[in-house]
């Protein structure tokens, strides 16, 4: 995912959430596939940083947030055909 929305209705207390990911990309065996349509994550970021796999070595710069690319395991992610 490039881009998110929904981002400001996610709850900062306890860390749950739920965001459209837009532009979103499918990768199958390190090969970018093609664009995915309606792609939704959700659960909880505390949960979610727990899961890290993968840390970029480059920070990247995204609507005024600095911070690298991460790969997570055990994410719920639904998306249309």
């Amino acid at each position: 995912m490039r881009d998110v929305q929904g981002a400001h209705s996610s709850n900062p207390e306890s860390g749950d959430f739920s965001i459209v990911g837009n532009p979103a990309i499918l990768i199958e065996d390190g090969e970018m596939k093609g664009a995915v349509h309606g792609l939704m994550v959700s659960g909880n970021v505390y949960d979610l940083l727990k899961n890290v796999v993968d840390v970029a070595r480059k920070p990247l710069v995204l609507q005024g947030l600095i911070g690298p690319e991460i790969v997570c395991e055990e994410m719920k992610v639904i998306a249309r055909e």
